[in-house]
Protein backbone atom coordinates (compact mmCIF):
# COMPACT_ATOMS: atom_id res chain seq x y z
CA UNK A 1 0.00 0.00 0.00
CA UNK A 2 2.91 2.41 0.58
CA UNK A 3 4.68 1.71 -2.34
CA UNK A 4 1.37 1.79 -4.45
CA UNK A 5 0.42 5.61 -2.90
CA UNK A 6 4.16 6.63 -3.23
CA UNK A 7 4.19 5.31 -6.71
CA UNK A 8 0.93 7.73 -7.48
CA UNK A 9 2.21 10.48 -5.55
CA UNK A 10 5.56 10.57 -6.83
CA UNK A 11 4.85 12.81 -10.08
CA UNK A 12 3.43 15.11 -7.91
CA UNK A 13 6.07 16.31 -5.61
CA UNK A 14 7.20 19.53 -8.33
CA UNK A 15 3.72 21.13 -7.68
CA UNK A 16 3.89 20.29 -4.04
CA UNK A 17 7.38 21.83 -4.02
CA UNK A 18 6.44 24.97 -6.06
CA UNK A 19 5.78 27.35 -2.84
CA UNK A 20 7.28 30.11 -1.86
CA UNK A 21 7.72 32.56 1.21
CA UNK A 22 4.79 35.26 0.00
CA UNK A 23 2.18 33.46 2.26
CA UNK A 24 1.05 34.40 5.73
CA UNK A 25 3.72 34.37 8.12
CA UNK A 26 1.85 33.35 11.19
CA UNK A 27 0.59 29.83 9.04
CA UNK A 28 4.02 28.93 8.58
CA UNK A 29 5.45 29.82 11.32
CA UNK A 30 2.58 27.73 12.82
CA UNK A 31 3.31 25.02 10.21
CA UNK A 32 7.47 25.38 10.94
CA UNK A 33 6.80 24.76 14.91
CA UNK A 34 4.33 21.55 14.32
CA UNK A 35 6.63 19.93 11.71
CA UNK A 36 9.54 20.44 14.80
CA UNK A 37 7.39 19.23 17.22
CA UNK A 38 5.81 16.18 15.20
CA UNK A 39 9.40 15.38 14.34
CA UNK A 40 10.52 15.09 17.96
CA UNK A 41 7.77 13.13 19.63
CA UNK A 42 7.67 10.72 16.57
CA UNK A 43 11.39 9.88 17.72
CA UNK A 44 10.49 9.60 20.96
CA UNK A 45 7.69 7.49 20.14
CA UNK A 46 10.10 5.51 18.02
CA UNK A 47 13.02 5.28 20.63
CA UNK A 48 10.19 3.49 23.15
CA UNK A 49 8.87 0.78 21.00
CA UNK A 50 12.88 -0.43 20.09
CA UNK A 51 14.69 0.98 16.68
CA UNK A 52 15.02 -2.25 16.01
CA UNK A 53 12.05 -3.75 16.40
CA UNK A 54 10.66 -1.04 14.31
CA UNK A 55 12.89 -0.98 11.60
CA UNK A 56 13.54 -4.51 10.94
CA UNK A 57 11.40 -6.69 13.07
CA UNK A 58 8.50 -6.34 10.98
CA UNK A 59 10.22 -6.88 7.99
CA UNK A 60 12.24 -9.90 8.81
CA UNK A 61 10.07 -11.63 11.47
CA UNK A 62 6.60 -12.16 11.50
CA UNK A 63 5.01 -12.57 15.02
CA UNK A 64 6.10 -15.70 16.33
CA UNK A 65 8.97 -16.40 14.00
CA UNK A 66 12.54 -15.84 14.86
CA UNK A 67 12.09 -11.85 16.49
CA UNK A 68 13.04 -13.34 19.97
CA UNK A 69 15.81 -15.26 19.06
CA UNK A 70 17.42 -12.37 17.10
CA UNK A 71 16.59 -10.43 20.50
CA UNK A 72 13.62 -8.60 18.90
CA UNK A 73 11.33 -9.33 21.41
CA UNK A 74 7.13 -8.89 20.31
CA UNK A 75 5.86 -6.88 23.05
CA UNK A 76 3.53 -4.59 23.83
CA UNK A 77 4.79 -1.21 24.69
CA UNK A 78 3.24 0.96 26.78
CA UNK A 79 5.81 3.71 27.68
CA UNK A 80 6.91 7.43 26.74
CA UNK A 81 4.20 9.05 24.45
CA UNK A 82 2.28 5.52 24.07
CA UNK A 83 0.68 6.18 27.81
CA UNK A 84 -0.57 8.91 25.99
CA UNK A 85 -2.31 8.05 22.57
CA UNK A 86 -2.36 4.53 21.03
CA UNK A 87 -0.98 5.37 17.86
CA UNK A 88 1.79 8.52 18.78
CA UNK A 89 3.57 7.82 14.69
CA UNK A 90 0.40 7.65 12.70
CA UNK A 91 -0.80 11.22 14.91
CA UNK A 92 3.16 12.80 14.33
CA UNK A 93 2.34 11.81 10.44
CA UNK A 94 -0.60 13.21 10.41
CA UNK A 95 0.82 16.46 12.31
CA UNK A 96 3.60 16.88 9.79
CA UNK A 97 1.09 16.76 6.78
CA UNK A 98 -1.08 19.22 8.34
CA UNK A 99 1.62 21.29 9.33
CA UNK A 100 3.65 21.36 5.98
CA UNK A 101 0.35 22.02 4.65
CA UNK A 102 0.63 25.45 6.61
CA UNK A 103 3.89 25.50 5.89
CA UNK A 104 3.01 25.81 1.78
CA UNK A 105 -0.34 26.73 2.03
CA UNK A 106 -0.59 24.31 -0.48
CA UNK A 107 -4.38 22.52 -1.24
CA UNK A 108 -2.70 19.00 -2.55
CA UNK A 109 -1.11 18.54 0.72
CA UNK A 110 -4.23 18.78 2.52
CA UNK A 111 -5.80 16.19 -0.11
CA UNK A 112 -2.64 13.96 1.10
CA UNK A 113 -3.87 13.94 4.58
CA UNK A 114 -7.28 13.04 3.29
CA UNK A 115 -5.91 10.32 1.79
CA UNK A 116 -3.74 9.19 4.26
CA UNK A 117 -6.13 8.87 7.01
CA UNK A 118 -8.41 7.00 4.54
CA UNK A 119 -5.73 4.28 4.20
CA UNK A 120 -5.42 4.34 8.12
CA UNK A 121 -8.86 3.57 8.70
CA UNK A 122 -8.56 0.95 6.82
CA UNK A 123 -5.16 -0.07 8.10
CA UNK A 124 -5.72 0.25 11.93
CA UNK A 125 -8.62 -2.41 11.77
CA UNK A 126 -6.13 -4.96 10.61
CA UNK A 127 -3.52 -3.78 13.35
CA UNK A 128 -5.83 -3.91 15.78
CA UNK A 129 -6.87 -7.65 15.46
CA UNK A 130 -3.59 -8.73 14.66
CA UNK A 131 -2.44 -7.17 18.45
CA UNK A 132 -5.63 -8.48 19.54
CA UNK A 133 -4.46 -11.72 18.64
CA UNK A 134 -1.24 -11.30 19.91
CA UNK A 135 -1.45 -9.56 23.40
CA UNK A 136 -4.91 -10.27 24.27
CA UNK A 137 -6.39 -8.93 27.57
CA UNK A 138 -3.88 -6.78 27.98
CA UNK A 139 -3.98 -5.03 24.64
CA UNK A 140 -7.99 -5.13 25.48
CA UNK A 141 -7.59 -2.76 28.84
CA UNK A 142 -4.78 -0.96 26.56
CA UNK A 143 -7.88 0.11 23.94
CA UNK A 144 -10.24 0.93 26.70
CA UNK A 145 -7.23 3.54 28.86
CA UNK A 146 -5.87 5.15 26.04
CA UNK A 147 -7.32 6.53 23.08
CA UNK A 148 -6.62 6.11 19.13
CA UNK A 149 -5.50 9.36 18.17
CA UNK A 150 -6.40 12.32 20.65
CA UNK A 151 -3.85 11.94 23.42
CA UNK A 152 -5.03 11.45 27.15
CA UNK A 153 -4.18 14.69 29.69
CA UNK A 154 -2.41 12.03 32.34
CA UNK A 155 -0.76 9.00 31.34
CA UNK A 156 -1.75 5.59 31.94
CA UNK A 157 0.00 3.59 34.02
CA UNK A 158 1.46 0.50 32.75
CA UNK A 159 0.22 -1.79 35.94
CA UNK A 160 -3.28 -0.91 34.95
CA UNK A 161 -2.39 -2.53 31.36
CA UNK A 162 -0.44 -5.26 32.31
CA UNK A 163 -2.97 -6.43 34.68
CA UNK A 164 -0.24 -5.22 38.12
Amino acid sequence: MWIGTGVILMPLIPWWVDWTWNGSQVLQIIGGIGVAVSVGIATWACGQMGWARLLFAPALFPPGQGAEENNLPQRLVVSGPYRYVRNPLYVTDMTVIASTALLTQNGLVVITLIAYEIQLVLQLRLEERELRQRFGAAYERYLKAVPRFVPRLTPVEPGEIYGE
